[in-house]
């Protein structure tokens, strides 16, 4: 069991050698589109690399979303079998409060930078590796990848450009295009990163090729802040409708999940502007947003919740139902912690990060 603790996070981490003065948004054509080595600010294995990979998954920009893979510059596929986790990352929350139907993305945002173009989930991949600086809103640099990295771990990285809390498939748990004009796909690229790491048959199907063999009988989910509400979403994925799950993890982390969305729901004094986002997310209402939630979700054997008791963004109730569905779980580890942070494994104690990953890959 880890001991929760926190502290003051470190410096940002350096920047990608293609960043302009430091300055967080970068147009499209400045992205990263070929394998770099990887090298987080607060130092990780040597000869790691970082190669991009295109799943055919369009962002509300016309842009195909990009995944990163983190991994031994020397893996053959042929010889290297890695364990894998695949990592979530945080902000995926965005709106146009006035949406025009022949530009979708044009227009006043609800976050800033916007959520809704390649250059977002490419660049907080880079947050989550530490070779980027991070948005306010997550503060990542690179504490979990290094530490994962660092025990042999190869990293995917799945990117979300919808800003749907990883919730939203299109013609299975539809957004409203009505008010949105484009169609959210959070979800399913969150259900394609474990299934093109379980299944090599998918992996070709998508066009997909990986510089290692991922071990599957070790494939653990680590969610960042919204990117939990990612992990939750994977386990209730049930495609041919049999009333089972169809995906397994080893293990899951959720840190600073906003499980339950019904607290916000239940304050629109506090939570309008955020309320009209979520209905684009959620048309059905409130009741809708327990689906996909770890509170309803069945429960692989081995579950890590972290949550900040101070986190001024998440009502101090949203918790209480995955607590609760945790409650009995032979195999739960719950760690509160006194902190405003938005992410406790990034950007706050390296200790707790390490005792967690300790925790998160104990049985390989």
């Amino acid at each position: 069991m880890f001991i929760a603790r926190f502290g003051v996070a470190g410096a940002l981490a350096p920047l990608l050698p293609i960043a302009l003065g430091g300055c967080w948004k970068l147009e499209t054509a400045d992205l990263p589109i070929a394998a770099l080595d990887f090298t987080p600010g607060v130092g990780g294995p040597e000869d790691w690399r970082v190669t991009p990979i295109s799943i055919g998954l369009e962002c509300p920009d016309g842009e195909d979303v990009r995944f990163h893979l983190v991994h031994p510059a020397e893996a053959d596929p042929t010889t290297t079998s890695l364990p894998v986790a695949i990592v979530f990352h945080g902000g995926a929350f965005d709106f146009v409060i006035a949406p025009n139907a022949s530009d979708p993305v044009d227009g006043t945002h609800y976050a800033e930078p916007s959520r809704l173009e390649l250059a977002f989930p490419v660049q907080q991949s880079f947050a989550v590796l530490g070779m980027y600086p991070s948005i306010p809103d997550t503060i990542d640099d690179g504490t979990l990848a290094s530490a994962l990295t660092s025990r042999g771990v190869a990293l995917l990285l799945p990117g979300n450009c919808w800003g749907d809390l990883w919730h939203n498939s299109r013609g299975i748990v539809q957004n409203d295009t009505t008010q949105d004009f484009f169609f959210r796909d959070g979800r399913t690229a969150a259900e394609w990163a474990f299934r093109m790491t379980a299944d090599p048959v998918f992996r070709a199907g998508i066009g997909v090729e990986f510089p290692f063999s991922p071990d599957v009988d070790h494939i653990y989910l680590v969610g960042l802040a919204e990117g939990a509400r990612a992990v939750s979403e994977v386990l209730t994925v049930d495609v041919d409708r049999d009333g089972d799950a169809d995906l397994h993890p080893t293990a899951i982390v959720l840190d600073n999940a906003n499980d339950d969305l019904t607290p916000t729901f239940a304050n629109p004094a506090l939570y309008g502007n955020r309320i009209s986002g979520l209905l684009r997310i959620f048309p059905d209402g409130s009741a809708s947003t327990s689906t996909g939630s770890l509170s309803t979700a069945p429960l692989p054997p081995r579950v890590a919740y972290l949550y900040s008791t101070s986190n001024p963004t998440i009502p101090p109730d949203a918790h209480g139902a995955a607590l609760a569905a945790l409650a009995g779980h032979p195999g739960a580890s719950i760690r509160a912690v006194d902190s405003a942070a938005p992410i406790l494994l990034d950007g706050a104690d390296p200790a707790l990060t390490d005792e967690v990953v300790d925790w998160l890959t104990s049985d390989l």
